[in-house]
């Protein structure tokens, strides 16, 4: 999100469209897909994902401490 008074922005608001129209083409196993956008009643900007089950990479290292190199270097590959 982008605070209040960047939502203002003509130019700002133009531009954050033309990234959520961007990032709604891409395709990707590796990619959450951009499904809408908008600014909301506070003038703030927002997109929303699609929701993807799993763990998250701060929750998998808090539970099982530092990852192994070579399961680090896969995760960032894909990243």
């Amino acid at each position: 999100t982008q605070p209040p008074e960047a939502a203002k922005s003509a130019e700002v608001h133009k531009r954050f469209q033309r990234e959520i129209a961007l990032a709604a083409q891409l395709t990707h196993p590796n990619l959450m897909t951009a499904l809408h956008a908008g600014l909301d009643t506070n003038n703030v900007l927002y997109m929303v994902m699609e929701n993807v089950d799993g763990v998250d990479l701060q929750s998998m290292v808090k539970a099982q401490g530092p990852l192994p190199v070579a399961t680090a270097v896969d995760l960032l590959t894909q990243a």
